[in-house]
């Protein structure tokens, strides 16, 4: 289940030559952009472009350039800061690049800088991008924790994200007990990553609890909270709470996704409701989205069991 990541973002003020340098850098290589700073070097107005600059590249997938672009800040005496290590970490965090990032983390510390909020967010966001075990994760949050440094809501989400990939349900539970007990408030992705979590450890009757409890919070569940329930159900069997929950997407006029009408699909085959799977088709291709290798699978699954290929080719000629 595609949740999404909670955004981690370092904010900066820049000048109008940082975005001059932005624009020549995204068309050139990496000989390019190092000519670039050398001839607009003097003048960049200190860290905070610099700071704008890695941002930028990282969220831009490059991050080659933003490693060089740090290495010039740190030759130029305004990379020696808290919020330059914590770009780049977010840089490599979202490219996956997990290891890069955990070298950036320990590499801040040997400059004698402390890691801030959103330093430990950053590299707490990488590890569970880049499918770092959860005990390791688990390490850096403590280590967090007894620097001083308060753990948010952004934090807690990484974690929770961290667990969901792995189905750790138990643990996903413990951590949202903690950000109630901490008084941290929860959002639409704290509760969407937790019902994941406890999903995929097949606690469907405790998932159930949790959606119930979402409005009284003010906080109600949206396409990907039925996706990951529908989907949840599906898997352990429970193919008629699965289609309840379809059934009140429909009345909420909450649109389905197309994971959501996979999921269907699954269903439908298994339970040999042809006719209802070829109306599914229709309303998925009617709502614009294209039935793909996922969709084949999942009629395949059902009737090719059942020797039923003429079926599934029928269903993808509609």
């Amino acid at each position: 289940m595609h949740l999404g990541w909670p955004k981690i973002t370092v904010k900066t003020r820049h000048s109008p030559v940082a975005e001059e340098v932005l624009q020549l850098a995204l068309h050139s290589d990496q000989a390019g952009i190092e000519s670039v700073l050398v001839l607009l070097e003097s003048k960049l107005c200190g860290s905070d472009d610099y700071n704008f600059l890695l941002r930028e590249h990282g969220n831009r997938g490059k991050v080659k350039l933003a490693n060089g672009i740090f290495e010039t800040a740190l030759r130029e005496g305004y990379g020696n800061i808290v919020y330059a290590f914590s770009a780049l970490i977010s840089a490599y965090g979202r490219n996956g690049c997990y290891d890069d990032a955990i070298k950036v983390f320990d590499s801040m510390k040997r400059y004698g800088l402390k890691p801030n909020s959103v330093t430990y967010n950053a590299v707490i966001d990488a590890c569970g991008k880049g499918g770092v075990a959860f005990k390791r994760v688990v390490g850096i949050f403590d280590e967090m924790v007894s620097d001083g440094v308060q753990p948010d809501r952004i934090t807690f989400n990484s974690l929770l994200a961290v667990c969901s990939r792995g189905g750790l349900w138990e643990a996903a539970r413990n951590l949202f007990s903690e950000m109630v007990n901490r008084g941290i408030d929860r959002d639409i992705f704290t509760y969407n990553t937790l019902l994941d979590a406890i999903c995929k450890g097949r606690q469907m009757d405790l998932a159930f609890e949790i959606m119930a409890e979402m409005p009284m919070k003010n906080i109600f569940p949206n396409v990907i909270t039925y996706s990951t329930m529908i989907d949840g159900h599906a898997k352990a069997g429970r193919f008629d709470n699965a289609l309840d929950l379809f059934n009140e997407m429909k009345f909420l006029g909450i649109g389905l996704d197309r994971v959501s009408y996979n999921t269907l699909l699954s269903i439908y085959a298994k339970l040999g409701r042809f006719e209802e799977a070829l109306d599914i088709c229709r309303e998925m291709e009617g709502s614009g989205i294209r039935k793909d290798v996922v969709t084949y699978n999942a009629l395949l699954g059902g009737y090719g069991k059942q020797g039923k290929y003429a079926e599934v080719r029928r269903l993808f000629d509609e």
